[in-house]
């Protein structure tokens, strides 16, 4: 999994949804919804993971984990859809988490748009780093069979380490 936060800060401090609580029936505060994508390029899942961080109105300094909530955005939202992370905690405060998350979808249907460009980055960001690293390995020094050992048992290094 990958943070899209962690890849792209100056974004995601724009795009990632915030929702700010007063007088309802989840607790005061401000609710984040931090976005991890799927990292294996074979996958091809369209779900995201979801950690919500919730701020004290109070405190804004004081913060914690809620939940982590599965939200597969290509699909309809329905009663399972988003649901949460098989292990997250599923407290009073997770579960009215969840119900500000399906009101948010609803009410603002840019936002599965906006994960599916989110994933597409990040695709496109293992998709590099991937390249870079198979290019790093294809230029790597090759030792022969016959070539001193590289751990330096003096023996030849189809004898020692191959």
């Amino acid at each position: 999994m990958r943070s899209f936060y962690d890849l792209y800060p100056e974004i995601a401090e724009k795009e990632t949804l915030t929702i700010q609580i007063e007088n309802e029936a989840a607790p005061d505060g401000i609710y984040i919804f931090f976005e991890n994508f799927c990292d294996n390029l074979a996958c091809r899942c369209t779900t995201v993971i979801l950690d919500v961080l919730f701020f004290d109105s109070n405190d804004h300094e004081k913060n914690k984990k809620i939940t982590s909530i599965n939200y597969a955005w290509e699909q309809p939202i329905s009663q399972k859809n988003p649901a949460f992370h098989e292990k997250s905690v599923k407290s009073a405060m997770a579960q009215a988490t969840l119900k500000l998350l399906r009101r948010a979808l609803k009410e603002t249907p840019t936002y599965a748009k906006s994960l599916d460009t989110h994933f597409a980055m990040v695709r496109a960001y293992v998709c590099a780093e991937q390249r870079e690293l198979l290019h790093i390995k294809e230029n790597a020094f090759k030792y022969g069979r016959n070539d001193p050992c590289p751990c330096g048992s003096n023996k030849k290094y189809k004898k020692c380490c191959e």
